[in-house]
């Protein structure tokens, strides 16, 4: 019921604004729906494997995948926009599909961006340097590597819809926040995919999920610079569990075809931004790399590191390197590789190392 009050509030803001004499024609509908088809084959290697890191059937598979994105934008005489948007996806090998964004918008370019419904919070839409290197997937589960690393934390974008409200500023000399609301986060427009486990102790569920994000972005000379501070907080819905908070920063400057980057988030948190059980120390999550592009190519290489409590006495440690290229045939078409190496240690256990490389390709339209 809460998801169609939200939605019925956005629609009222934006009939409230339109003229009441529009028509059809005075009101002109943008229809789009993007697509993007992804195939990959990737080989790994894992020593020292557990129960809790799962069961390798295979060193070596394919995976693929079938995405849409359907959209409606109308735009008013005024200028207002508003419509819908959303992003379907659906698993290779006869996988199951699920809706994993679907919001209402109302924008402006002097009043900003408001959207209702099934999206991602703004941390992870909103932080800077919060990526892969220059392949396309790796450690934050784009295809089926067995090892978690950084991103495992954020949970895998295969999932991350929830019903809420976000808004975004128009850009003000070079600064904008983002700011959302997500009263339950067990609420799931998709199911969040995770490669292993969680740790012991965790759960995703919270309430009353509370981000924001402040954004700058500018020029000087031929420099370019990307910055954000942003900050989260929620409730776990379960007892015996500890408040949620993160602090989120990031930082990106780019200069003659390079971009440096980083990003690093403290905070109570588990994966997917869930709850710790009572007691656990803040967790530590972090990358930094370098991207370098020339022409329709581009390489990079990037590190991934976090630290999280798995009990009062425990801790999980992952270390992470990735090397990517990718080459755009043309707009639409790109190929890719991937090469990681990754290293988790846990108190009172046996060091597991990870290797995987990746090589495949994707048509977006």
């Amino acid at each position: 019921m809460r998801k169609y009050l939200l939605a019925g509030a956005a629609l009222a803001v934006a009939t409230a604004a339109l003229p009441a004499v529009a028509s059809a024609a005075e009101m002109p509908a943008t229809v789009t729906i993007g697509g993007r088809i992804f195939e990959s084959f990737f080989n790994q290697s894992v020593t020292n494997q557990n129960v809790v890191g799962g069961i390798q059937g295979q060193s070596y598979n394919m995976q693929s995948y079938f995405r849409l994105y359907p959209a409606v934008d109308y735009t008013a005489p005024n200028g207002i926009h508003y419509g819908f948007k959303s992003e379907l996806r659906w698993a290779g090998n006869h996988g199951a599909g699920n809706i994993n964004r679907a919001y209402l918008f109302v924008k402006s370019d002097k009043m900003g961006t408001l959207t209702v419904g099934g999206q991602a919070g703004a941390v992870k839409t909103a932080s800077v340097a919060n990526d892969e290197a220059s392949g396309t997937g790796g450690w934050d589960g784009e295809y089926g590597f067995f090892g978690n690393g950084y991103r495992w934390l954020l949970a895998d974008a295969s999932g991350d819809g929830q019903e809420g409200v976000k808004y975004v500023t128009p850009s003000f000399s070079g600064l904008s926040a983002t700011v959302s609301f997500i009263p339950n986060s067990a609420n799931q427009v998709g199911a969040n995919f995770v490669a292993s486990s969680a740790p012991a102790g965790s759960t995703n569920a919270t309430k009353n999920v509370i981000e924001g994000v402040l954004n700058y972005a500018g020029a000087f000379g031929g420099t370019g610079v990307n910055a954000d501070i942003g900050l989260l907080s929620a409730t776990p819905l379960a007892s015996g569990l500890q408040n949620v908070n993160v602090m989120n920063v990031g930082l990106e400057v780019s200069m003659a075809g390079f971009t440096v980057g980083g990003n690093y988030q403290t905070g109570k948190f588990a994966d997917g931004y869930g709850a710790l059980a009572a007691g656990l120390k803040a967790t530590k999550a972090y990358d930094a790399g370098v991207v370098y592009g020339f022409g329709a190519a581009q390489v990079g290489a990037q590190y991934y590191g976090y630290e999280i409590a798995t009990s009062s006495t425990a801790t999980e440690k992952f270390s992470g390197e990735a090397l990517g290229a990718s080459y755009k045939l043309n707009p639409g078409v790109t190929f890719f590789f991937d090469g990681l190496v990754g290293q988790k240690t846990a108190t009172a256990a046996s060091k597991v190392n990870f290797t995987g490389i990746g090589v495949g390709t994707y048509f977006q339209w």
